[in-house]
């Protein structure tokens, strides 16, 4: 069996930063469900789509 390398430890003074700043554009719908399903990742109790949108459609109207 070959022998296990030494781990290296990063040194600050090699660390470079770059920030980036990106400006996406969604529907408004795409990204409300997008919010939807986040709201729900922890307990994985995802709504179904069509319920949310009658629920939409009935408090339009």
């Amino acid at each position: 069996m070959g022998k296990k390398k030494k781990q290296e430890e990063i040194k600050l003074k090699d660390i470079k930063s770059m920030q980036f700043n990106i400006n996406l554009s969604v529907p408004k719908e795409a990204f409300d469900e997008l919010l939807r399903r986040m709201a729900h990742l922890e307990s994985k109790d995802t709504p179904k789509e069509d319920e949310s949108k009658d629920k939409k459609e009935k408090k339009k109207g």
